[in-house]
């Protein structure tokens, strides 16, 4: 995997992740 395909993997999953929580507040899985 090249720097880019895994910084490129990590924005999308942060951005899931976030996306994710603004939307169902009630945090179950989000302990990173």
């Amino acid at each position: 995997m090249t720097a880019i395909a895994r910084i490129t993997l990590l924005t999308l999953v942060l951005g899931l992740s976030a996306y994710a929580v603004q939307r169902y507040p009630r945090r179950h899985s989000f302990n990173l």
